[in-house]
């Protein structure tokens, strides 16, 4: 299954492209403000270091939050739009679920 998984939930922007569960590219920017001018030249760029055409996509992930409000429209609107143009799969996940998974030994 090839993905484009999208988090602009933050001030650091996150986009990757994965294919059978193998990362083929990925970038995290951290400058506030300004995910709107970058993440369609990011994703642009991902998808032609990764070889893949938006068309050779089967889902795209998008963070749903919590998490800057702005932020979170610029990138579920851009997941909405491409899933919608490509008729692919579209998935939220909870920012926060992403982040407490990483936790493994804890007692709290």
């Amino acid at each position: 299954m090839k993905i484009l998984a999208i988090d602009t939930s933050n001030k650091a922007m996150s986009v990757a492209v994965t294919a059978n569960n193998e990362v083929l590219a990925e970038t995290t920017l951290n400058h506030a403000r300004s995910h709107s001018g970058q993440l369609l030249p990011t994703i642009e760029q991902l998808m032609q270091q990764s070889g893949l055409q938006p068309s050779d996509l089967d889902r795209v992930v998008v963070a749903a939050g919590p998490g800057s409000y702005t932020g979170l429209r610029i990138g579920v609107t851009t997941a909405k739009t491409l899933a919608y143009t490509e008729d692919i799969q579209l998935v939220g996940v909870s920012s926060l679920a992403v982040l407490a998974a990483n936790v493994h030994d804890t007692e709290a």
